[in-house]
């Protein structure tokens, strides 16, 4: 297992649709990120591209400048994924969490989180592009708005 305890992670792009990564995850390991700061500017704060388990607790996403802060499976079927006592501020260009392609019984927790955001984003978006059979949990969340939209 791979983890990452304490880190600051800064994505340092110019814009939001920069394809700049704070944190890349990549292969079959598991990976752990606890206690760990996401910033920047560009597309993603994290990208999973692995298809090992991905787990994030107690972060914080600072997301007025990022599209989705967590962006999944673009390129790979992730392995199960859980987001656990994070919480994300700011106006995201898109989404705040993106699941894109998942793997067959795999399992997807957001639990405990709290979203401090404007209009224009999704707290959540499931694609599940390969049509996999999947589950996804989201417990105990909650959602603040603030004022603003999404690109300004």
């Amino acid at each position: 297992m791979l983890k990452f305890e304490g880190c600051t992670f800064s994505a340092m792009g110019t814009d939001k649709s920069a394809k700049v990564f704070g944190l890349t995850v990549n292969g079959a390991e598991d990976v752990f990120v606890k206690n760990c700061d996401f910033n920047g500017t560009g597309y993603s704060a994290l990208l999973n591209k692995g298809t090992g388990s991905l787990t994030v607790e107690d972060c914080t996403f600072e997301c007025g400048n990022i599209k989705n802060p967590i962006e999944g499976g673009q390129t790979a079927d992730n392995g199960n994924v859980t987001v656990e006592n994070c919480v994300f501020n700011g106006i995201p260009g898109n989404n705040f969490i993106n699941f894109y392609q998942v793997a067959n019984d795999s399992v997807h927790t957001i639990k405990d989180c709290k979203f401090h955001g404007g209009t224009g984003n999704n707290i959540l978006r499931i694609s599940n592009k390969n049509n996999a059979n999947a589950t996804f949990n989201v417990d105990n969340c909650a959602y603040e708005f603030v004022s603003g939209k999404a690109n300004e």
